[in-house]
């Protein structure tokens, strides 16, 4: 089963959907997943399990969540490994001479969590790389917050406000992600 999955992930999905990439210490960095490149494919749970016989054959259905593990390029590491979820429903025979697995539905991949991180082993990117990677990342989100600070007092001109609060609120979360404690 897990071959198929490899085979079919990804599915036409937008092609810069978030992976986890696990950096240190149980730490992960949430990015965008560009030139995705499937590894693996490992089952990480079956639910609603369900068998039926059409004529002499036997056919099962399942909702399946593969933890799908791959190469990316990052935009803060380069090539790197990435993990993302993935929910199918599949119908599948028990055929051992002869075995067949279709996904019948999807829904969008997502960051693997810790604990799956944690049981697929992916390798970090070298302390070097991952320093270099933080530095950009807390220089980007400088830059950011001196542009906030520079905008005049009455806001972004020519912005509505929904669009100013939205970008204040990232430039916030981006800096708070990267250590900082302070929300301003």
């Amino acid at each position: 089963m897990a071959e198929t999955a490899e085979v079919v992930f990804p599915a036409p999905f937008d092609p810069t959907f978030q992976c986890a990439i696990p950096v240190s210490d149980g730490q992960t960095v949430i990015e965008q997943a560009r030139n995705w490149q499937t590894v693996e494919a490992d089952l990480g749970s079956a639910d609603d399990i369900r068998a039926y016989c059409i004529g002499k054959q036997e056919w099962c259905t399942a909702s399946v969540e593969w933890h799908i593990t791959g190469f990316v390029q990052s935009e803060w590491f380069g090539l790197t490994w990435g993990a993302v979820t993935w929910k199918t429903a599949v119908l599948f025979n028990l055929d051992p001479q002869n075995p067949s697995l279709t996904v019948l539905r999807e829904a969008p991949p997502h960051p693997s969590g810790d604990d799956a991180l944690r049981t697929l082993g992916i390798p970090c990117p070298d302390a070097t790389t991952v320093e270099r990677a933080l530095a950009s990342l807390r220089q980007a989100a400088n830059a950011a917050a001196d542009a906030t600070r520079s905008w005049p007092s009455g806001g972004l001109s020519g912005l509505p406000r929904t669009y100013e609060g939205a970008m204040v609120r990232q430039t916030r979360g981006q800096r708070m992600r990267m250590g900082e404690t302070s929300a301003g």
